[in-house]
C-alpha cells in the first residue's frame, strides 16, 4: 500500500485529518493518507489522476454508511477501481468503519474488512474509534496506542471537574497557552450551533467560553456536519 484514500465528513474526517497532519513526523515511511470530503468530486478526481489504483486502499468512514457526501465519493472510487483493475478487485481495495452491515453488504465491503464501533460514538470520540483507522495505519499500532493513552489521561483529568469548569479551562488554555483568541468565522449558519458541536453540549456555554472564541476555517459543507 502506498496511499490511503479516506472518505468521510464532519466527525468522520476533521478529527482524523487534524491528527494525521499533526502526527506526520511519526508516520510510516512511503505511505500517504489523503482525506476526501467534498461532494463536488474535485478532491477525488485530482487525487485519482495521480494515484496508483493498484497500491491504493480506500477507507470509507460513515456511521450510517448512508452519508450522501461520503457515499458519493465512495461510489466514484469503486468505479475507479473497477475501471482500472476490474470489478473483482473492489473487495481487495475497500475497507469501512461503520455500524451499518446491511449497507456494507450492498456496497461490497468484505466482512473481514469491516471495523465497527458503538452507535453512540461521535464528535470528539470519533478519532480514537475505528474512524481513526487511517491514522492508525499511518503511524502504526504502537504509536496509536500511545495516542489513545493521551485521550485516557485527558478524560480522567476532565472527569474530576465540573462540566462548566472544564469548558472554561479548555477555552482559557486555547486563549492563553496557545495564544489563540480570534473571533469565530463560519461560512454558514450558526455561531452557537458550531460552538456547541465543537466544545460540547450547552451547559452555560456562553459563560464558559468567557468571550474566548475559536476561529473555524473549514468549507461550509464541513461545518454543516
Amino acid at each position: 500500500i502506498s496511499d490511503i484514500l479516506n472518505f468521510g465528513i464532519g466527525g468522520s474526517a476533521l478529527g482524523p485529518l487534524m491528527v494525521t497532519e499533526t502526527m506526520r513526523p511519526y508516520k510510516v515511511p512511503h505511505l500517504e493518507v489523503h482525506f476526501v470530503s467534498n461532494v463536488d468530486g474535485t478532491q477525488f478526481v485530482d487525487l485519482a489522476a495521480r494515484l496508483d489504483t493498484e497500491t491504493t486502499l480506500v477507507v470509507v468512514c460513515s456511521k450510517t454508511f448512508t452519508t450522501i457526501e461520503t457515499m458519493t465519493n465512495a461510489n466514484s472510487a469503486r468505479d475507479w477501481v473497477a475501471d482500472h483493475l476490474g470489478h473483482a478487485a473492489i473487495g481487495d481495495h475497500f475497507v469501512a468503519a461503520s455500524t451499518n452491515h446491511e449497507a456494507m453488504d450492498a456496497f461490497g465491503i468484505r466482512h473481514q474488512y469491516r471495523f465497527g464501533f458503538w452507535d453512540w460514538v461521535g464528535g470528539r470520540y470519533s478519532v480514537d474509534s475505528a474512524i481513526g483507522l487511517s491514522l492508525m495505519i499511518q503511524i502504526g499500532p504502537d504509536a496509536f496506542h500511545e495516542f489513545l493513552g493521551g485521550f485516557r489521561t485527558m478524560d480522567e483529568m476532565i472527569g474530576h471537574v465540573e462540566a462548566l469548569d472544564a469548558r472554561r479551562a479548555i477555552a482559557h488554555w486555547k486563549a492563553s497557552g496557545l495564544d489563540i483568541s480570534p473571533i469565530l468565522a463560519v461560512p454558514q449558519n450558526p455561531y452557537r450551533q458550531t460552538m456547541v458541536q465543537s466544545v460540547g453540549q450547552d451547559h452555560g456555554l456562553d459563560e464558559a467560553l468567557d468571550q474566548e472564541l475559536i476561529r473555524l476555517a473549514q468549507p461550509a459543507i464541513q461545518d454543516g456536519h
